[in-house]
């Protein structure tokens, strides 16, 4: 039977909080068998990194570059690539990485490239040891040990930042909605939803383009109306997590070339009048592109519910995609199109999910968390925006 063997070193003494001491430590092989599953094969290398998993989960976005590794460990074997705006479970942290869980797969994202609420990602290069650059790797010990070094030469107050963030947050109970997620202050060149002009900027694009959406009556789970300021605010989180410019000041950018808080194209901001990397013009040109979105040749013949949910999709793939031409439940039910994202609005509105979609929630996006505290965590953070 075919073995892969994983040089780990592990830490001979722990401290009385049961954190790992930089020495003495004692070289052990550890072997792993092939046919064993990835989880277990996780497991045993988190045994080793221990990642400070207080706080978490929470939900993160890859933001800031091209593609992101997914490494098995600290500067660790490249295991798979994700794309900017790809969306992650945060599970922990260790050192210059987050322990994330990312379509079913567990392992390790550089910090400076992951949004996480109240910590934006820097997208500053960090250093690369040996040759991890080029996607090569360290053994276990010294990625473990690099990443921590890492990490306190950083001058970033990311985890900080990150965890008295997460004492906030409130999850529901018994049917009552949950309360908003506010961001942090922001801090030198930060452009984000806890600016000063945000409610400023958003009220404005809302009462110039707003009126000429046609946008359906609807209410969520808790018998609330749905507003126009709420379904704009979803969108932001999705497309941005509320960030327009990082604290170093660095816009928000996908790895296609999607800018600010609305993530517009270039050519879609132009065609807007626009300019997509000032913040109060990004959101005036995002506001204005829903009057096109709403009055689409699919979405303008839907109503209610599905027509609110299938304009969030209709944002996300272009609103003249033939995808569209039937409704949300067919979408769902075929997992194709912008399943995900359409599931996302809903969730961030605070919209009741249908057994199929639930389905889809559990298997697809809400990682290690139930379905219920999923949804909950992006109504919080959508309407704490500007908050």
């Amino acid at each position: 039977m075919n073995k892969i063997m994983l040089i780990l070193v592990a830490a001979a003494v722990f401290a009385g909080a049961g954190l790992l001491q930089a020495t003495p430590f004692s070289e052990q092989n550890v072997y792993l068998d092939s046919s064993n599953t990835a989880a277990s094969e996780m497991e045993a290398i988190n045994k080793i990194v221990q990642p400070d998993q207080k706080g978490f989960p929470i939900t993160g976005t890859v933001a800031g570059c091209g593609n992101l590794r997914l490494r098995l460990w600290p500067w660790g074997i490249v295991q798979d690539t994700f794309a900017s705006g790809t969306s992650i479970n945060v599970l922990g942290v260790s050192g210059e990485f987050y322990y994330v869980e990312v379509n079913g797969q567990k392992g390790y994202m550089h910090k400076n490239y992951v949004s996480i609420p109240n910590a934006p990602a820097s997208g500053d290069a960090p250093y690369y040891p040996g040759d991890t650059r080029s996607g090569g790797y360290l053994p276990l010990a010294e990625g473990i040990s690099t990443s921590k070094s890492g990490a306190s030469r950083a001058t970033s107050t990311d985890t900080s930042t990150r965890s008295s963030s997460t004492t906030t947050s409130t999850s529901v109970s018994g049917g009552n909605e949950p309360s908003s997620h506010t961001q942090s202050a922001p801090t030198g060149q930060a452009i984000n939803s806890k600016s000063p002009d945000f409610n400023k900027w958003l009220d404005d694009a809302v009462a110039k383009y707003a009126s000429q959406w046609a946008f359906p009556d609807v209410t969520n789970k808790y018998g609330k109306k749905v507003s126009k300021e709420e379904f704009m605010k979803a969108i932001i989180y999705i497309e941005s997590s509320g960030v327009h410019r990082n604290s170093s000041g660095k816009l928000t950018t996908s790895y296609c070339g999607a800018m600010g808080f609305m993530q517009l194209m270039p050519n879609t901001a132009r065609g807007l009048g626009v300019d997509a990397t000032d913040p109060a013009q990004n959101l005036l040109g995002g506001a204005k592109y829903f009057k096109e979105v709403f009055s689409s040749r699919y979405v303008g013949k839907k109503s209610g519910l599905d027509k609110l949910v299938m304009a969030g999709c209709a944002y996300n793939m272009g609103p003249y995609s033939t995808k569209l031409a039937g409704s949300f439940a067919d979408m769902v039910k075929a997992r194709t199109g912008a399943v995900g994202y359409g599931l996302k609005v809903k969730m961030c509105l605070g919209i009741a999910l249908t057994d199929l979609e639930r389905t889809y929630v559990k298997e697809k996006m809400a990682g290690s968390r139930s379905v219920d505290a999923y949804a909950d965590q992006l109504y919080s953070y959508s309407h704490g925006l500007g908050a």
